[in-house]
Protein backbone atom coordinates (compact mmCIF):
# COMPACT_ATOMS: atom_id res chain seq x y z
CA UNK A 1 0.00 0.00 0.00
CA UNK A 2 3.08 2.39 0.67
CA UNK A 3 4.20 1.55 -2.88
CA UNK A 4 0.84 2.50 -4.03
CA UNK A 5 0.68 5.99 -2.38
CA UNK A 6 4.26 6.92 -3.16
CA UNK A 7 3.72 6.14 -6.44
CA UNK A 8 0.35 8.18 -6.67
CA UNK A 9 2.53 11.20 -5.20
CA UNK A 10 5.17 10.50 -7.52
CA UNK A 11 2.41 10.96 -10.26
CA UNK A 12 0.69 14.02 -9.12
CA UNK A 13 4.23 15.71 -9.36
CA UNK A 14 4.46 15.08 -12.31
CA UNK A 15 1.26 16.36 -13.60
CA UNK A 16 2.25 19.34 -11.25
CA UNK A 17 5.34 19.90 -12.43
CA UNK A 18 3.76 19.78 -16.25
CA UNK A 19 1.18 21.96 -15.91
CA UNK A 20 3.73 24.61 -14.65
CA UNK A 21 6.01 24.29 -16.82
CA UNK A 22 3.70 24.33 -20.05
CA UNK A 23 0.92 26.60 -18.63
CA UNK A 24 -2.37 27.50 -20.82
CA UNK A 25 -1.72 31.21 -21.54
CA UNK A 26 -4.92 31.39 -23.94
CA UNK A 27 -7.10 34.05 -22.44
CA UNK A 28 -10.61 33.03 -22.08
CA UNK A 29 -12.90 35.85 -22.76
CA UNK A 30 -16.63 36.74 -22.41
CA UNK A 31 -19.22 38.73 -24.33
CA UNK A 32 -22.42 41.14 -23.36
CA UNK A 33 -24.09 39.85 -26.50
CA UNK A 34 -27.01 37.38 -25.16
CA UNK A 35 -25.80 38.22 -21.36
CA UNK A 36 -28.36 36.77 -18.96
CA UNK A 37 -30.30 38.80 -16.57
CA UNK A 38 -29.63 36.18 -13.12
CA UNK A 39 -31.43 38.75 -10.81
CA UNK A 40 -32.95 41.87 -11.14
CA UNK A 41 -29.61 44.49 -12.89
CA UNK A 42 -27.28 41.56 -12.48
CA UNK A 43 -25.87 40.69 -15.93
CA UNK A 44 -23.91 37.43 -16.62
CA UNK A 45 -21.75 37.71 -20.09
CA UNK A 46 -21.37 34.15 -22.10
CA UNK A 47 -18.15 32.59 -22.11
CA UNK A 48 -16.19 32.92 -26.15
CA UNK A 49 -14.60 30.29 -26.52
CA UNK A 50 -13.77 30.15 -30.01
CA UNK A 51 -10.05 30.23 -29.52
CA UNK A 52 -7.41 28.39 -31.51
CA UNK A 53 -5.96 25.88 -29.52
CA UNK A 54 -3.12 23.35 -31.04
CA UNK A 55 -3.21 20.11 -29.60
CA UNK A 56 -1.71 16.54 -29.67
CA UNK A 57 -2.60 13.73 -31.66
CA UNK A 58 -3.81 11.98 -28.37
CA UNK A 59 -3.98 8.23 -30.24
CA UNK A 60 -0.24 8.69 -30.95
CA UNK A 61 0.56 10.19 -27.39
CA UNK A 62 -1.64 6.95 -26.20
CA UNK A 63 0.45 4.35 -28.01
CA UNK A 64 3.37 5.92 -27.04
CA UNK A 65 3.24 5.95 -23.38
CA UNK A 66 1.31 2.36 -23.47
CA UNK A 67 4.62 1.39 -25.09
CA UNK A 68 6.90 2.71 -22.34
CA UNK A 69 4.49 1.73 -19.34
CA UNK A 70 6.11 0.13 -16.11
CA UNK A 71 3.78 -2.15 -14.28
CA UNK A 72 2.69 -1.52 -10.59
CA UNK A 73 3.88 -5.18 -10.33
CA UNK A 74 7.18 -4.60 -12.27
CA UNK A 75 10.55 -7.25 -12.29
CA UNK A 76 14.15 -6.43 -12.57
CA UNK A 77 15.95 -7.83 -15.97
CA UNK A 78 19.13 -9.36 -14.13
CA UNK A 79 21.96 -9.37 -16.94
CA UNK A 80 22.08 -12.77 -17.43
CA UNK A 81 18.60 -12.50 -18.68
CA UNK A 82 16.29 -13.53 -15.58
CA UNK A 83 13.64 -11.69 -14.61
CA UNK A 84 13.12 -10.97 -10.97
CA UNK A 85 9.95 -10.10 -9.59
CA UNK A 86 10.77 -6.70 -7.15
CA UNK A 87 9.22 -7.23 -3.76
CA UNK A 88 7.09 -3.36 -3.27
CA UNK A 89 6.48 -3.47 0.34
Amino acid sequence: MEYLREHLGHCIESLRRSVMCNADTNIFTFTWAGANEVRPGIWRPNPKSAQERKCVKWEALEDWVNKRHVSLQPKLLKPNGEAERVLMA
